[in-house]
């Protein structure tokens, strides 16, 4: 269900790098596209179950779906371990008219496949949970209902919308911003500046799994490829060269976060 992830297997090929494909996954302001139909995926008779919860976040940060949705996931899979769920990424238009990836979970629920969205919150795919449909049908079914949720989420009076990042962003404002999206992962952080000529940018390194980096930066979103590189400055300034930061001195700090079970609000 991880369409982000870039398969990478040699560490100690650098060359191998230069052809990595890292994803940057963003949130932006939502605007309605047109609705493609989706592929066929097994329908679910309409029954009156109730919802998964929504587990809303303390706080929400630039460009933060995909540490929203592994903060969601953490919550969700502990108080309902006979559930699973899954990070998925799927194309959304934002209001400037561009499309970019966007995450959110899709999990399961009393048999059914649900989708949870930072700020959209929950609604169902109208599937089996049983017989899992392929990832390309899976993103096709979700893209429009998305689109849909979201178009009558906004309609609502007092609807929390997504926050885009000002193009203008100080240090100081990125560094708050940065330990905020720590203070919300279920896992571990380190803090990274990256040199950009006189000035430095915070970024955020995390491992959700072994095998899977993730560094988030206000500005650009979630970076995350699959790589087995156990050295995070090396990992970090891979980063940094592909978003042009180029010759950019990578600072490492002590470890930033660590897992908690406080990084959602308790009200559902």
């Amino acid at each position: 269900m991880s369409p982000h992830h870039i398969p990478h297997r040699c560490a100690a090929c650098r060359a191998a790098f230069r052809s990595l494909a890292l994803v940057f996954i963003v949130t932006a302001a939502f605007a309605p596209s047109a609705t493609a139909s989706p592929s066929a995926v097994s329908s679910a008779p309409n029954r009156p179950e109730p919802a998964p919860p929504h587990f809303a976040d303390t706080a929400h940060v630039f460009n933060g779906c995909h540490v929203s949705t592994l903060a969601f996931l953490a919550r969700f899979t502990a108080e309902f371990p006979a559930e699973h769920g899954k990070p998925v990424v799927v194309s959304m238009q934002n209001a400037d008219g561009s499309t970019r990836p966007h995450t959110l979970a899709v999990v399961t629920w009393r048999g059914d496949l649900w989708c949870r969205d930072e700020y959209f919150g929950v609604f169902p795919l109208n599937c089996r949970a049983a017989a899992e449909p392929k990832l390309r049908h899976l993103v096709a079914r979700v893209e429009p209902l998305l689109e849909k949720h979201a178009r009558l989420h906004l309609k609502r009076p007092g609807a929390t919308r997504p926050i885009s990042a000002p193009k203008n962003l100080s240090a100081a404002e990125a560094l708050g911003v940065v330990r905020t999206a720590a203070s919300l992962l279920p896992l571990a952080s380190r803090l990274f500046w990256i040199g950009n000529g006189a000035a430095e940018v915070p970024a955020l390194l995390f491992r959700p799994s072994p095998d899977e980096i993730a560094v988030y930066l206000p500005t650009h979103g979630t970076c995350v490829a699959e790589c087995n590189i156990a050295n995070d400055t090396r990992v970090v300034e891979i980063v940094a060269g592909r978003l042009g930061y180029r010759d950019a001195s990578i600072r490492a700090e002590p470890a930033l976060s660590h897992p908690s079970s406080l990084a959602l609000a308790t009200a559902p």
